[in-house]
């Protein structure tokens, strides 16, 4: 189902200024994917906002052929009457701001969608967007299961790909993600927040993510986030999906609250058409002759042995040096090295990926196979007659499972309680239905086989 998500979503682009990313707010994975959809509909020309449709499907994640199950409507009407009674919270030096996010949220039982509409002071925030923004498309972060995930995704994501390195402080991540003393040992915030959140990117994003920490004597004190392109993504496509937000604002990085370091991150370079220069002014490797270099060598290994040349502070002519490098393989072996290692990240990054897209993919037939049993006996239920009553509980009667029969008093008082109605649920299953929907309703595993071709590991 994981896949046919992508292709449902694979259109919608998501375009908010980075003012609101560098905001506060607590928005639950659902209220985030409201908000979304919200945003994905926003057009480029519009000057005001309208009142948005929002399919219940679309939220939820459903592919065109599933159905919306009651308590999925709940959780759904629940989080649309949270966001009317949510705000963002806005910081810069001593002024603050605190925002209604959306100010109408209505819908109708029965009905595929529900109408949302956005607070008018969240104008700056969506319209008429020419600088100082982030975009991506949303197919890079409806998979995720965690709000977190998504929060730090547009962190990470805001000025890549020109900055491909960003540097926070612990206690803002903290602050802007709104665990408050939830996880007070660093280790538990980074293990359940940061790291978890990080799986999902690189499984299921755009971009791969790793981090390194700073201390300051045995105190962590900040993350240094580094992304790359990740391998499932074509390079000319990224570069042309971010390049409407890649023009960075001075101001804006001035303002960017608690950021540590935006400035000292790490521009990304097209490869070696940017020349690297020394204190002194003067070219290290001409740009010209590495365009050559890597044609007669290959862009990767030219990229390595430039890495590995320029951390030689001793060459005073590097581009001289890296042609006698290239030529007499100086740094083979650390290149061998590097390609191996490249190769055993990309196996476990897939690996991982792998693994995380089966769990999801399970969590979620779980769930509609709990869904799936629940409407199976309640239409039973409603179905059965006095007949059918009479002979469960003769059944109840003469079974030896002294459980069971606790709930004959509950039958005779003509009011059995939710735990009973399920046993009898389950009773007419296994006497009412044939072998065939037996089988379907009788295991997760026999019903993920017959309902999605899905077959769950043991």
């Amino acid at each position: 189902m994981a896949k046919d998500k992508m292709m449902l979503y694979k259109d919608y682009k998501i375009v908010k200024s980075n003012e609101l990313i560098n905001s506060k707010s607590r928005f639950t994975l659902m209220q985030q994917r409201v908000i979304l959809l919200m945003t994905a509909r926003i057009k480029p020309t519009d000057d005001d906002f309208t009142t948005y449709e929002i399919p219940i499907s679309e939220i939820l994640g459903l592919t065109p052929n599933e159905k919306v199950k009651g308590s999925q409507y709940d959780d759904v009407r629940e989080a649309a009457v949270g966001l009317t009674n949510s705000a963002i919270y806005l910081q810069k030096g001593e002024k603050w701001k605190s925002m209604a996010f959306i100010t109408v949220a209505e819908g109708e039982k029965g009905k595929n969608y529900i109408t949302v509409q956005f607070s008018p002071q969240m104008k700056p925030f969506f319209l008429n967007l020419r600088n100082n923004y982030t975009s991506y498309f949303l197919k890079h972060v409806f998979s995720f299961k965690s709000a977190h995930s998504i929060r730090i995704y547009e962190l990470l994501a805001q000025y890549y790909p020109n900055i491909r390195q960003r540097k926070f402080d612990v206690e803002y991540l903290k602050d802007i993600l709104y665990v408050g003393d939830k996880y007070s040992r660093f280790f538990d915030f980074k293990k359940y927040v940061i790291e978890a959140s990080i799986k999902e990117i690189n499984a299921l994003s755009d971009i791969n993510v790793e981090y390194e920490l700073e201390k300051r004597g045995r105190k962590v004190v900040a993350m240094i986030f580094y992304m790359s392109a990740n391998e499932r993504t074509d390079p000319k496509l990224l570069e042309q999906d971010r390049s409407a937000s890649s023009a960075i604002d001075e101001s804006e990085k001035n303002e960017a609250p608690q950021v540590v370091e935006v400035v000292e991150s790490i521009k990304a370079k097209p490869h070696t058409s940017q020349p690297e220069s020394s204190q002194d002014g003067k070219y290290q490797i001409k740009p010209e002759t590495a365009q050559k270099l890597a044609e007669k060598y290959g862009q990767e290994i030219v990229d390595f042995y430039i890495k590995c040349v320029n951390d030689k502070k001793e060459v005073s002519n590097k581009t001289g040096y890296l042609i006698t490098a290239l030529k007499n393989e100086y740094f083979h072996k650390e290149y061998k090295s590097h390609i191996n290692t490249q190769k055993r990240r990309k196996l476990k990054s897939d690996l991982e990926r792998e693994k995380l897209n089966y769990e999801n993919r399970l969590a979620d037939i779980s769930k509609d196979y709990e869904l799936y049993l629940k409407d199976i006996k309640n239409r039973l239920i409603e179905e059965a007659t006095l007949d059918d009553e009479a002979e469960y509980l003769f059944d109840l009667e003469m079974s030896s499972n002294s459980y069971v029969k606790k709930f004959i008093p509950e039958w005779e008082s003509g009011k059995p309680s939710e735990l009973a109605l399920g046993f009898y649920g389950t009773w007419l299953i296994q006497n009412r239905l044939t072998d065939e929907e037996q089988e379907i309703c009788g295991s997760l595993k026999s019903y993920a086989i017959w309902k999605y071709d899905f077959e769950i590991k043991e």
